[in-house]
């Protein structure tokens, strides 16, 4: 080109074009357009807007997740601390689901061996005992003694023991086990053996 040509017109072999305002500066270029109407064209602002949108919309780095499951871990340790249980009521409730199947247990080896089976509540456990050669004694099975779960207690209604007889019939119960001294579960025993959770 000739060295007397317009300085806009040796832009032009390297931009696209963009309608210019008044006092507007061309972002990419260095030049500043006086005068309404006038386009100019800007090739190196357009790849700098294809790399901007390609950053925009890379998605999360592995630090940002990382930060994100931080955040969710401590503020479940904090919901936990301040419940200040642990799981402790769970592990109660799944206790009482235990002390139902000892019950079962009882009544039903009372029922194949043709002995009598009593649960008797001790200080610390619940213990299954069957009358053999005139006495009680522990079942010989692995079921025979359940230990009370923390801060939980059992307690019988107007009596200390719960006996199975081999015809299928029971002494009626009603067995209330607590956990941190609030009702936690009634247990109720039947005469024909049915044993239900309240």
């Amino acid at each position: 080109m000739s060295s007397g040509a317009n300085p806009l017109t040796k832009c032009t072999m390297r931009m696209i074009e963009i309608p210019a305002c008044a006092g507007m500066t061309v972002w990419g270029t260095g030049i500043t357009v006086w005068g309404a109407g006038i386009t100019v064209r800007a090739t190196g602002m357009t790849k700098q807007f294809a790399r901007m949108t390609k950053t925009v919309s890379r998605g999360f780095t592995l630090i940002e997740l990382l930060i994100v499951i931080l955040i969710i871990t401590i503020a479940l340790s904090m919901a936990l601390l301040a419940t200040g249980d642990f799981g402790e009521k769970r592990r109660a409730t799944t206790y009482v689901e235990s002390v139902i199947d000892r019950l079962k247990q009882g009544r039903d080896y009372a029922r194949m061996r043709g002995e009598n089976v009593r649960l008797r509540i001790d200080k610390k456990a619940y213990l299954l005992e069957r009358y053999h050669a005139k006495k009680w004694q522990k079942l010989p099975t692995p079921f025979a003694v359940l230990a009370f779960a923390k801060d939980t207690e059992g307690k019988l209604e107007g009596k200390n023991q719960i006996v199975f007889y081999p015809d299928g019939e029971a002494t009626p119960f009603t067995l209330t086990i607590t956990y941190k001294e609030e009702t936690l579960a009634n247990i109720k025993g039947t005469e024909d053996g049915e044993i239900t959770l309240k």
